[in-house]
């Protein structure tokens, strides 16, 4: 028996592990560990078997491990150059480097959809280590292209704090002011100030 991506040494393909396809990445012999005690997604309620946490290094999958419903060890590959050409071996081009910090990612199985997550401790990457995370929450994060002027835009799903604090964050500079049908925000002195306080689903604003 060979032993799967999830620990199973059998030879039943129905317990085997396949990855989401954004989480699929290629074995180096170069590598560490973190381990995941605990992990929400992004309404704050704990993963379910079924669901995927992956380590990236910007848009590039360097390991994932299935969730099992407790500890998971997942592991995080490391840019290799098996000859000393100084050109990475093509199956680890772009994957860590010692000092990198990977990102976490969540597959959501539920609602099939992959999202960031936020780690308790990050730790930056080396070759054979193992290190310990107590926490990883899934978020939800929007990207907007907004050209000069106003905009319009509207959420298709949103956190329990829905505040424009939360939702919006701190006023970055290339949002001055947020308006609502009767109400709006505008950004003072790095806070938000007005009677829009809150974002809704059914609003555009």
């Amino acid at each position: 028996a060979v032993e799967d991506n999830c620990g199973h040494c059998d030879n039943d393909p129905e317990n085997d592990c396949v990855s989401p396809e954004e989480f699929s990445f290629n074995q180096s012999y170069s590598q560490a560990f973190y381990f995941v005690m605990s992990a929400t997604d992004m309404y704050t309620a704990p993963l379910d078997s079924g669901d995927w946490i992956g380590l990236f290094n910007g848009d590039i999958c360097v390991g994932s491990r299935e969730w099992s419903g407790e500890t998971v060890d997942v592991p995080a590959m490391g840019e290799t150059d098996y000859d000393g050409d100084g050109i990475a071996d093509p199956w680890t081009e772009g994957y860590l480097l010692d000092g990198d910090i990977p990102t976490f990612r969540i597959y959501d199985a539920s609602v099939d959809m992959t999202y960031s997550a936020i780690p308790s401790e990050n730790y930056a990457f080396e070759d054979a280590q193992v290190y310990l995370v107590d926490e990883v929450n899934g978020i939800l994060e929007y990207e907007f292209d907004l050209s000069e002027g106003p905009n319009l835009i509207s959420f298709y799903t949103l956190p329990d704090d829905n505040s424009i604090q939360n939702v919006i964050g701190e006023c970055s500079g290339n949002i001055s002011s947020i308006l609502g049908e009767g109400i709006a925000a505008t950004c003072v002195d790095g806070q938000w100030n007005g009677t829009l306080t809150e974002v809704d689903l059914t609003g555009g604003y």
